[in-house]
């Protein structure tokens, strides 16, 4: 994990795209819970915090990275797969937002496997 503003030495900015990227999922009909913001030092150092993504979506630990360059995508992509397996989520990804263009024209960035998961719904709660 990068820490406090994942990807953006900036919390307000990297915080800012995150309420856009959970503003528009909702606006599409896809709930987003956002990760709670620590009180406390003691608050923040809890796994509830910790090892929270940035957005959770049913089945997917979504992060977002607000950095504009250089990109990490390996190193970013490995983070949110480590959280998404500590979680037991099924999928890792993260939305790679590019700061000249409207939130919804981010990029999601993901592996081919859980690419896949998402296409069959193995992400998604059983009926």
């Amino acid at each position: 994990m990068t820490g406090e503003a994942y990807g953006n030495k900036s919390r307000s900015i990297h915080r800012a795209v995150v309420d856009l990227a959970e503003s528009y999922l909702d606006s599409q009909g896809i709930p987003a819970i956002t990760k709670r913001t620590p009180t406390s030092l003691s608050d923040s150092l809890t796994d509830d915090v910790a090892l929270a993504p940035d957005l959770s979506i049913d089945g997917v630990a979504l992060d977002v990275t607000s950095r504009l360059r250089p990109h990490r995508l390996a190193e970013n992509l490995e983070s949110v797969q480590r959280t998404a397996a500590i979680r037991g989520v099924g999928v890792g990804a993260f939305v790679l937002w590019r700061g000249d263009r409207p939130i919804e024209e981010s990029y999601v960035v993901t592996s081919l496997r859980d690419f896949t998961k998402l296409l069959r719904g193995d992400n998604l709660p059983p009926s």
